[in-house]
């Protein structure tokens, strides 16, 4: 009917337009990203990660994330967001379903980070993997 979908990735919104009258019709939120698995992987083969700022820095999370993806191209970031806390000292690399013992050790050691638990008031994400980014990336 002439109508035109507006997809805006970043804000994870579709908005739903018709020309003919200069009207936005309806506006929706939309998850654009790899489909995961039963096993936690993506449809590509991936890994998601979900990165939170644990410092004061503003920004920090976009360039981990550049960071991240030339040292892992397989890693998809589905989200990122600030820590509960903000005074993270060391960054953390945490295995949110606790079923990829051997590859988060290779991981870890692949970024120089500590794997452990999620801390004490951090929401659990929808994810593969955490990683809270501490003060020693900046």
């Amino acid at each position: 009917n002439g109508d035109r979908v507006l997809i805006y990735t970043n804000a994870r919104k579709a908005i739903l337009y018709r020309p003919e009258i200069n009207k936005i019709i309806d506006v929706a939120p939309v998850n654009i990203g790899p489909t995961a698995t039963a096993s936690g992987e993506t449809t590509s083969g991936a890994t998601t990660v979900v990165l939170r700022n644990g410092t004061n820095t503003v920004g920090l999370t976009r360039t981990y994330e550049e960071e991240l993806k030339q040292k892992d191209p397989s890693l998809v970031i589905v989200n990122r967001d600030n820590a509960k806390k903000r005074d993270y000292e060391k960054t953390l690399l945490v295995d949110v379903k606790r079923d990829k013992a051997a590859f988060v050790d290779e991981l870890a050691k692949k970024l120089g980070i500590v794997v452990g638990t999620l801390p004490e008031g951090e929401a659990t994400p929808a994810a593969d993997f955490l990683i809270i980014i501490g003060e020693d990336t900046k």
